[in-house]
């Protein structure tokens, strides 16, 4: 079985309940093996049974009411159950001891399959252990993970958000809703002290998609020179069309109208590239359409992305055009579509392979420190060697 390796997560229902029976040893390990992969329902559910077979029911003296006969899991059980965790039920995941949710918090956190009641269950276990949520500090909100997707937005306002760290480690999380974004966004506001117009580059790229929640007054106020320094973060965000057109003024404020725009420019301003309206679109060089990103051609909306010439959609390149929606496609005739067929084949492309892209701003600035160090280096060994050899020789 241990040769199996695992080849056992793709066994049958039947198959693993057997494995299940027999091998639990094998089978719990096997779920440390394969954590953060994806594996069936199936197998994740046979590990669960399996510990439930070895463990029994644990009732330790300290639970919370109401608890009394409920199986409680230890941190050693949740350590070993791995993604298998989000088979605990809401009512069982509430009644965790203090020491087992102060020890497992981070790995229950890592998780991305419970459900919102079993979310909503940890993170009242966390306002018991921890008190209230203003009282928490900047290391148990980060340990949250997924946890902190429960909450609502008076209570994401109690939250330390002062802290760009916070704020990022937060918002890695995808499941956000717009209004606990605004929430996190005006928490972050709120608690640093610092105003839209005084936020640097580094405050803007750890912000992340909070960027995306800003009011269109507060984007223009955002400073061209913390906007040059964060482009490329920035061009990473795919915001909502509104957003992302503001942010365009400010990619002009930085880099010049959009005739005078090189490759590496639509290549730095990325998704932003995404704001233009047809018309510009219209406008660009079809020499130039290779370097959009494929996050900012899948963004496009559908009313800009039909403006596009055969030409231009010829121009595009394969990954670009495999980042085409079925819904950017089907607005195209047949002359168009004749166009993207071409750049899926590879013909008539200038497409700079990934080897080769055109260096971000901050990509650039970092090869050219890079260089100079190398530079210099190689100056001072030669010297170096130099007077060596000067006093072996004399």
């Amino acid at each position: 079985m241990q040769d199996l390796g695992p080849l056992v997560t793709l066994l049958s229902r039947e198959d693993l309940t057997t494995v299940a029976e027999k091998f639990p040893d094998i089978l719990l390990q096997l779920a440390l093996d394969v954590e953060g992969t994806a594996v069936s329902e199936d197998f994740l559910t046979a590990v669960f049974h399996a510990l439930k077979r070895t463990i029994g029911t644990i009732t330790p003296s300290n639970l919370p009411p109401g608890c009394g006969g409920t199986r409680t899991p230890s941190s050693e059980h949740i350590l070993k159950l791995a993604d298998a965790n989000s088979h605990w039920s809401a009512g069982e995941l509430r009644c965790l001891s203090p020491e087992t949710f102060i020890r497992s918090v981070e790995l229950l956190g890592a998780l991305t399959s419970f459900s919102m009641a079993q979310l909503l269950a940890l993170k009242d276990k966390a306002k018991e252990v921890w008190g209230p949520v203003r009282s928490w500090r900047k290391h148990q909100v980060r340990a949250l993970g997924h946890i902190a997707l429960s909450m609502n937005q008076s209570e994401i306002r109690e939250l330390e958000l002062g802290s760009t760290d916070t704020v990022a480690a937060l918002i890695r999380h995808r499941q956000w809703s717009p209004p606990q974004v605004r929430s996190l966004l005006e928490g972050f506001l709120h608690d640093s002290g610092l105003p839209v117009d005084a936020l640097a580059g580094w405050d803007l790229a750890g912000l992340g998609r909070l960027l995306c929640a800003m009011t269109g007054p507060e984007l223009d106020s955002v400073s061209t020179a913390a906007y040059s320094v964060a482009a490329a973060r920035v061009g990473e965000l795919a915001c909502e069309a509104q957003v992302l057109r503001r942010l365009l003024r400010k990619a002009r404020e930085v880099f010049g109208d959009l005739g005078q725009w090189h490759s590496f420019v639509l290549w730095e301003v990325g998704t932003v590239a995404a704001g233009m309206s047809g018309e510009e679109l219209k406008l660009l060089d079809p020499d130039l359409m290779p370097y959009f990103t494929p996050a900012a051609m899948a963004i496009l909306p559908t009313h800009v992305f039909k403006e596009l010439s055969p030409e231009q959609l010829k121009k595009l390149g394969p990954e670009n055009s495999a980042a085409v929606t079925a819904a950017q496609e089907a607005a195209l005739n047949r002359e168009q579509l004749a166009g993207l067929q071409a750049a899926r084949d590879g013909g008539d492309s200038n497409e700079t392979p990934l080897s080769t892209a055109p260096l971000t701003g901050s990509a650039y600035r970092g090869e050219m420190c890079f260089l100079l160090w190398a530079a210099f280096t190689a100056v001072y060994f030669a010297d170096y060697c130099q007077i060596l050899a000067h006093n072996i020789c004399t």
